[in-house]
């Protein structure tokens, strides 16, 4: 039984109260009910005082969550010169309790422009676990890229609303964000994490970022026959293998720029791109 019950135990409530009287029965019928009055003032105070300390003892305790790792993956990663490509920036074992769970994040992250340009950034964590017909729960508070950083910043408009239908808060392992970029020219880059904010049900949880390096080769990524130019004879070879996909007669492992098993129009894409370009 909790202190408060005992308290407000009618029991403990009626002996309190007819001791008060008997002590008071000699006294005139004024004084008793000024005597009276006053005790009952005083009962008041002293619960007013009592019931919140120990509403706070009785009440669950919140405790500090471990440091939220966010990190880029894969950890390093070797490109050709113009090729595009993507990483993620994941989180591990979110804390998740009734009381602390992960309802929010922002993060920036930032990289040498000389060697790498940024095409495009796709949300995932909100929008994978948030169904369709919620998503104008999600509130993109920052989606922006720059040449050389991208701001992240996401939580649910309504977080009551996000609880009450089961897809928050976040927990488990995940990925924030799906980034592309293209290299630009052979050097090395890490990308580097900053302004990590992770917000949970009750308080802010520390973040710690994991950064990945990126190493461009001189190698030009649709250079096909290895002239050190990307040109028309690259061309001719990747429109031989146009449409093939692996064990087919023409098929031809250098034209699947993008290594998705198939050479289609976004290997074409690459080549167009890129079109024109040596390392001579």
């Amino acid at each position: 039984m909790l202190i408060t019950d005992r308290i407000f135990d009618p029991n403990i409530l009626t002996v309190f109260f007819q001791k008060l009287y008997f002590s008071v029965k000699p006294l005139s019928i004024k004084r008793k009910e000024a005597e009276m009055k006053r005790a009952f003032a005083m009962f008041l105070m002293l619960l007013l005082i009592f019931v919140p300390i120990v509403s706070f003892i009785n009440s669950p305790t919140v405790k500090a969550s471990e440091t939220v790792v966010i990190r880029v993956v894969p950890e390093s990663m070797t490109v050709k010169l113009g090729q595009p490509f993507s990483v993620n920036a994941t989180f591990d074992d979110l804390p998740y309790s009734e009381y602390n769970g992960v309802v929010g994040c922002e993060f920036n992250i930032s990289w040498n422009a000389s060697v790498l340009r940024m095409i495009s950034m796709e949300e995932i964590a909100f929008h994978t676990v948030t169904p369709q017909m919620e998503w104008d729960n999600i509130w993109r508070l920052k989606h922006v890229i720059s040449y050389d950083s991208l701001l992240y910043a996401y939580t649910w408009k309504d977080i009551q609303r996000a609880e009450n239908q089961g897809y928050a808060p976040l927990r488990g392992n995940g990925a924030w964000a799906s980034i592309t970029f293209v290299s630009l020219a052979p050097g090395e880059t890490t990308l580097n994490f900053s302004k990590l904010n992770i917000g949970s049900l009750t308080t802010y949880i520390s973040g710690s970022g994991v950064g990945g390096t990126i190493s461009v080769t001189n190698i030009l990524v649709a250079d096909l026959n290895q002239d050190k130019t990307v040109g028309s004879a690259d061309a001719v070879i990747l429109s031989v293998a146009f449409g093939s996909v692996p064990y087919d007669s023409h098929w031809n492992s250098d034209a699947d720029i993008n290594d998705d098993d198939i050479v289609d129009i976004y290997d074409a894409l690459i080549l167009a791109n890129n079109f024109g370009r040596n390392t001579l």
